[in-house]
Protein backbone atom coordinates (compact mmCIF):
# COMPACT_ATOMS: atom_id res chain seq x y z
CA UNK A 1 0.00 0.00 0.00
CA UNK A 2 1.36 3.44 -0.87
CA UNK A 3 2.10 5.87 1.96
CA UNK A 4 -0.30 8.40 0.38
CA UNK A 5 -3.11 5.83 0.55
CA UNK A 6 -2.28 5.07 4.18
CA UNK A 7 -2.31 8.77 5.06
CA UNK A 8 -5.53 9.40 3.11
CA UNK A 9 -7.26 6.52 4.90
CA UNK A 10 -5.92 7.74 8.25
CA UNK A 11 -7.17 11.27 7.61
CA UNK A 12 -10.62 9.96 6.63
CA UNK A 13 -10.81 7.86 9.80
CA UNK A 14 -9.55 10.72 11.96
CA UNK A 15 -12.16 13.06 10.48
CA UNK A 16 -14.93 10.50 11.03
CA UNK A 17 -13.87 9.80 14.61
CA UNK A 18 -13.57 13.47 15.53
CA UNK A 19 -16.94 14.22 13.93
CA UNK A 20 -18.60 11.29 15.71
CA UNK A 21 -17.03 12.31 19.02
CA UNK A 22 -18.25 15.86 18.53
CA UNK A 23 -21.78 14.62 17.75
CA UNK A 24 -21.82 12.40 20.84
CA UNK A 25 -20.84 15.28 23.10
CA UNK A 26 -23.33 17.59 21.40
CA UNK A 27 -26.20 15.18 22.20
CA UNK A 28 -25.68 15.40 25.95
CA UNK A 29 -28.42 17.35 27.77
CA UNK A 30 -26.43 18.73 30.67
CA UNK A 31 -24.05 21.00 28.74
CA UNK A 32 -24.57 24.72 28.81
CA UNK A 33 -25.52 26.54 25.62
CA UNK A 34 -22.16 28.37 25.44
CA UNK A 35 -20.31 25.05 25.60
CA UNK A 36 -22.49 23.64 22.80
CA UNK A 37 -21.67 26.71 20.69
CA UNK A 38 -17.97 26.01 21.13
CA UNK A 39 -18.57 22.39 20.09
CA UNK A 40 -20.28 23.64 16.97
CA UNK A 41 -17.23 25.81 16.25
CA UNK A 42 -14.92 22.85 16.79
CA UNK A 43 -17.00 20.82 14.30
CA UNK A 44 -16.55 23.57 11.72
CA UNK A 45 -12.81 23.58 12.39
CA UNK A 46 -12.60 19.78 12.05
CA UNK A 47 -14.41 19.94 8.73
CA UNK A 48 -12.34 22.87 7.48
CA UNK A 49 -9.06 21.13 8.30
CA UNK A 50 -10.24 17.97 6.56
CA UNK A 51 -11.34 19.88 3.45
CA UNK A 52 -8.02 21.73 3.39
CA UNK A 53 -6.18 18.41 3.50
CA UNK A 54 -8.25 16.94 0.70
CA UNK A 55 -8.04 20.00 -1.58
CA UNK A 56 -4.50 21.23 -1.02
CA UNK A 57 -1.71 19.17 -2.57
CA UNK A 58 0.96 21.02 -0.61
CA UNK A 59 -0.81 20.23 2.66
CA UNK A 60 -1.10 16.57 1.62
CA UNK A 61 2.60 16.47 0.77
CA UNK A 62 3.56 18.02 4.13
CA UNK A 63 1.38 15.63 6.11
CA UNK A 64 2.62 12.61 4.15
CA UNK A 65 6.22 13.66 4.83
CA UNK A 66 5.49 14.23 8.51
CA UNK A 67 3.82 10.85 8.95
CA UNK A 68 6.52 9.08 6.94
CA UNK A 69 9.19 10.63 9.14
CA UNK A 70 7.25 9.65 12.25
CA UNK A 71 6.96 6.03 11.05
CA UNK A 72 10.67 5.96 10.17
CA UNK A 73 11.58 7.31 13.62
CA UNK A 74 9.41 4.73 15.35
CA UNK A 75 10.94 2.00 13.16
CA UNK A 76 14.44 3.16 14.11
CA UNK A 77 13.43 3.24 17.80
CA UNK A 78 12.03 -0.30 17.52
CA UNK A 79 15.26 -1.53 15.93
CA UNK A 80 17.31 -0.04 18.75
CA UNK A 81 15.09 -1.68 21.37
CA UNK A 82 15.36 -5.01 19.51
CA UNK A 83 19.16 -4.75 19.42
CA UNK A 84 19.26 -4.00 23.15
CA UNK A 85 17.02 -6.96 23.96
CA UNK A 86 19.02 -9.25 21.68
CA UNK A 87 22.31 -8.12 23.25
CA UNK A 88 20.90 -8.63 26.76
CA UNK A 89 19.64 -12.12 25.83
CA UNK A 90 22.97 -13.09 24.26
CA UNK A 91 24.92 -11.87 27.27
CA UNK A 92 22.85 -14.03 29.61
CA UNK A 93 23.78 -17.17 27.68
CA UNK A 94 27.45 -16.33 27.49
CA UNK A 95 27.91 -14.76 24.03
Amino acid sequence: MKIKDIVDNSMEKLHKNLTDFNKDIFKEDFYQKSFLNSLDESKKLIDTKHINYKNNLETQKNIINYISNMFDKKKDDALEVSKTILNDDLSTIGY
